[in-house]
């Protein structure tokens, strides 16, 4: 049975709803806390793969040395844009105060590597950038932070559409509406998986993604707008609130968006940045790849 890792989002929709489509007999989906979770079950082997936004999954593999023959992208689908919220507790640190000036501002996101993180820095420096040199950024699972909003363990998250939305809906903060990573369509969700399952069930790998493409024209209509928010609102395991979902789909509706073709050349091409077979080391792989995923 192949196992693929992903996280209860806007962004897993149409992988989820082609689970259900597909029967589950070769394939099968398992939730997550995160995209951290997903890659080291990946490396560990005990997921034969994982969704994943394409540049986490590169920065991380290119520093990692992981030799590039062992996975293989999949599918493509345009990432959702991700949200920003500001715990009710940190929006004081906000202002240019004295006794604010001195406070740590912690922000959890998706990635430390990410284009997230890049917008969430950009934000900061426009909107706020008295609170720059206090700024830190640390990884958490998602499901732990509105957790983290509410012991003030976190003044704000930047993730994934709808963790932001549903933390404003449980009174934790508040979404930034002037925060904006990437349109709908400039960056994209990866579907990673071993090469060796490519090698060995070719099959199944052309039936996952004849049910993605079919979840994607599903996820177009009425019926399959409904049928997503039933599985992002099931008890387990993502129960996000129905009236969030109806929310967070009328802003981003989670249909079948195109991967611009800069974005699908970067992912042909990063098994290019290779040496001897391994992905090359630190400052000249993090330095090139920089330069490759610039479009982000």
């Amino acid at each position: 049975m192949i196992s693929l890792g992903y996280v209860c989002s806007l962004d897993a929709v149409p992988l989820m709803a082609a689970s259900t489509l597909s029967g589950e007999e070769e394939w099968r989906i398992s939730p997550c806390s995160g995209y951290g979770s997903i890659i080291r079950q990946m490396k560990a082997g005990r997921l034969a793969g994982g969704l994943l936004p394409l540049d986490i999954f590169a920065s991380e593999f290119l520093s990692a040395h992981a030799p590039v023959q062992a996975w293989r992208i999949l599918t493509l689908q345009a990432a959702q844009p991700r949200e920003l919220v500001i715990s009710n507790a940190a929006r004081n640190l906000l202002k240019p105060t004295q006794q604010s000036s001195t406070l740590p501002f912690r922000i959890a996101l998706d990635g430390l590597h990410s284009a997230t993180r890049r917008a969430v820095e950009a934000w900061v420096k426009q909107n706020v950038p008295h609170i720059q040199a206090r700024t830190s950024y640390k990884v958490l699972p998602f499901n732990t932070v509105h957790q983290g909003m509410e012991t003030t363990m976190i003044e704000a998250f930047a993730g994934p559409a709808p963790w932001g939305l549903m933390a404003q809906h449980q009174d934790l903060g508040t979404l930034q509406a002037d925060f904006h990573t990437l349109p709908a369509g400039d960056n994209a969700m990866a579907l990673v998986i071993h090469s060796q399952h490519a090698v060995d069930v070719p099959a199944a790998m052309q039936r996952i993604q004849a049910a993605l493409a079919h979840a994607h024209k599903q996820l177009s209509t009425p019926v399959g707008r409904a049928s997503a928010i039933e599985l992002l609102a099931a008890p387990a395991p993502c129960a996000f609130p129905p009236c969030v979902l109806e929310d967070a789909f009328a802003k981003t509706p989670p249909s079948s968006l195109p991967v611009p073709a800069s974005i699908a050349k970067i992912a042909s091409s990063l098994s290019r940045l290779v040496e001897g077979g391994v992905w090359r080391g630190n400052a000249m792989s993090n330095e090139r790849l920089a330069q490759s995923l610039s479009v982000f």
